[in-house]
C-alpha cells in the first residue's frame, strides 16, 4: 500500500490510491468530492498495481524544479505551485491476440493558480 505520498486535494475533493476490495497486488484510484474521508468513490476498476511507481503525486515548488518530500506539510502546501500525477494502468482482461497486459501511463502537470505567493 502507498503510504500517504499518494494524496492529494484538487478542486475540493481529495484523491487516494485504495486497496480496499481490490483483488490482492491490486488497487483503485479513489476520488471523495465532499472532502470528508467517507465518501470515496473509485475512479478507476481495480487496475492499479499495489506498487509505488503506479500511482504518484509530486508536488513542486514555485521554481518549479525542486519537489518537495511528502507527505507535504500544510506550510510546504502554500508553497506548492505545480503537481505532477503519473498513473499507471493495465488492461483488466489481457488479451493474447493483441499482445496480451497492456499499460497505459499518463502523466500530467497541474500548474496552481491564484495562490497569493
Amino acid at each position: 500500500m502507498i503510504a500517504h505520498s499518494c494524496r492529494g486535494h484538487f478542486r475540493g475533493g481529495r484523491y487516494g490510491f485504495d486497496t480496499a476490495g481490490a483483488p490482492a497486488g491490486f488497487a483503485n484510484i479513489t476520488r471523495d468530492d465532499a472532502n470528508d474521508g467517507n465518501s470515496a468513490q473509485p475512479i478507476t476498476n481495480c487496475n492499479i498495481r499495489d506498487e509505488s511507481d503506479k500511482f504518484s503525486l509530486t508536488y513542486y515548488q514555485k521554481d518549479s524544479t525542486t519537489a518537495y518530500a511528502t507527505p507535504v506539510s500544510a506550510a510546504n502546501r502554500l508553497f506548492t505551485h505545480r503537481v505532477v500525477v503519473t498513473i499507471t494502468v493495465e488492461s483488466k482482461n489481457p488479451n493474447s491476440e493483441f499482445g496480451g497486459q497492456m499499460f497505459s501511463t499518463m502523466t500530467s502537470s497541474v500548474n496552481l493558480h491564484n495562490i497569493g505567493q
